[in-house]
């Protein structure tokens, strides 16, 4: 499998107007059938949805050079340290997230070594 498939194309919202949060993202489908899993998954899709600001950061300054336009680029870079401070804020927290019960939500070992193998674009 690659990651189009198991992350990309493979959940939906729960409440469709509820915010991008792992209690509101339901996986479609597991391959192993692991929690840690699950969870490894949800933590992709929270992390593009928050990462689209960070992309449109990166385009318009890269239009903003391309245009040879110095004095709006000052902004744009501030615009994408904003992105990028908003996406590790949201996003670092959740991917070491620990159950009280448990430890770790998707625990480094079972998915290096039971669910990494499976996907095939990771070498």
């Amino acid at each position: 499998i690659d990651y189009a498939d198991c992350v990309t194309y493979n959940w939906e919202r729960i409440d469709k107007q509820g915010p991008m949060t792992p209690e509101n993202v339901r996986i479609l489908n597991r391959f192993t059938g692991l929690l840690d899993e699950e969870w490894f998954l949800k933590t992709h899709v929270i992390i593009e949805s928050e990462a689209s600001g960070v992309v449109s950061a990166v385009y318009d300054a890269c239009q903003t050079i391309k245009a040879n336009d110095i004095d709006r680029l000052l902004p744009m870079l501030g615009w994408l340290e904003q992105a990028m401070a908003h996406l590790a804020g949201n996003c670092l927290a959740l991917m070491f997230e620990r159950s009280a019960e448990d430890g770790y939500k998707c625990e480094p070992d079972i998915f290096f070594h039971r669910f990494r193998p499976y996907i095939s674009s990771w070498v």
